[in-house]
């Protein structure tokens, strides 16, 4: 495959490793760096990438901003991320936040090969991730609506609080009084109403933040 791609990882040891396993697999065009922050400063939305693999390691919002820039930015780039933070959610807001398929530590060559080789042939890659793609393809969202339903959709079934929607999309704590996500989740569930047709909900959690809800499908009855 040719590039452009990208390798984002402060880990020398790791970076080299994966960018020795994508040399073998004939990945060119190849660009490699240490530092999220200077790769978000200069890297170009018209730019046609083709693959980025970062490692989201602490602290995490530069390396998730970036995902979700990449995923926005860059729609037909395959994006692998490194879970670097290791907890019980790290990997679920990794997946929210635009990567296609995360490996969790210890780093081993042999699965990234296989992760890798299986997302360029663009075989399924999550549960969570599918579900928000297929939400996200069925209707017209702004993109402040889309990075909030890949949210909710990496945790289906589960509160997700206003702070942690704004640490995710703004890497910045949630000001009590703030109504930005209340506007965007009545939009969501009126579109989720719309083109769905309730089969997916959005519900407020009072005093607590939003839960993505899937309703029972009716039954015909015989």
């Amino acid at each position: 495959m040719t590039g452009p791609c990208v390798v984002v990882d402060p880990d020398d040891k790791r970076r080299a490793q994966i960018t020795r396993v994508l040399a073998e697999a004939g990945v060119s065009g190849l660009v490699e760096t240490a530092d999220v922050a200077r790769l978000a400063r200069v890297i170009d939305p018209a730019l046609p990438l083709r693959l980025a693999v970062v490692a989201v390691c602490p602290p995490a919002d530069g390396a998730l901003a970036l995902l979700s820039r990449l995923r926005l930015d860059h729609p037909h780039c395959l994006v692998l991320a490194i879970d670097g933070v290791d907890s019980e959610t790290s990997a679920a807001w990794t997946l929210s936040a635009g990567a296609h398929d995360v490996l969790r530590l210890p780093f081993r060559s042999a699965e990234f090969e296989v992760r890798l080789a299986r997302g360029l042939a663009g075989a399924p890659l999550s549960e969570s991730a599918g579900i928000a793609e297929a939400l996200v393809a069925g209707m017209t969202l702004t993109q402040a609506e889309e990075r909030v339903l890949r949210v909710l959709a990496a945790h289906q079934g589960r509160i997700v609080t206003r702070n942690e929607l704004s640490q995710h999309l703004y890497g910045t704590d949630w000001e009590y009084g703030d109504r930005r996500f209340d506007v965007h989740i009545t939009r969501i569930r009126r579109k989720l109403r719309d083109v769905m047709g309730g089969l997916y909900t959005v519900r407020t959690v009072r005093s607590a933040g939003y839960v993505l809800e899937v309703q029972d499908a009716p039954r015909e009855l015989n």
